[in-house]
């Protein structure tokens, strides 16, 4: 099975309408030796931020919201700003709501250079896009 591990995050694309993101890997010194994508499909919230246009990937797992970074006050802030995640209603759930919703899991990028952050989504694949064999 291919690894992203120690890839390059190239780029990453979003799509509103079918809730869907996918971020763009390929092969890095001692990171693998396939071009990979990562598919998230079923996206209720993310956040993204950091990207050097150049990262390093360390891992994508999935993980609990209260086992990462968390801060409700932000969360909240964001929303009142940008109408972020559109798909929440702070009067009717809590951000750990929205994040635990049934169905919905969390995926947590780090990269060990450059971006990081998290995805709320229904489900993640890869798809080995070519391979420098």
């Amino acid at each position: 099975m291919a690894s992203i591990h120690d890839s390059l995050l190239t780029g990453y694309s979003v799509d509103g309408r079918s809730r869907t993101i996918v971020l763009h890997t390929e092969p890095h010194a001692g990171g693998g030796t396939a071009f990979i994508d990562v598919v998230f499909r079923g996206v209720v919230a993310y956040h993204l931020e950091g990207d050097c246009l150049h990262n390093i990937v360390g891992r994508i797992e999935e993980a609990k919201p209260a086992d990462w970074w968390f801060d409700r006050a932000v969360f909240g802030a964001r929303f009142a700003q940008y109408g972020w995640p559109g798909s929440w209603d702070p009067k009717r759930e809590s951000p750990e709501q929205l994040l635990t919703r049934p169905g919905v899991r969390c995926f947590v990028l780090e990269c060990s250079y450059g971006m990081g952050g998290w995805i709320a989504a229904q489900s993640m694949d890869t798809v080995v896009i070519g391979d420098t064999t």
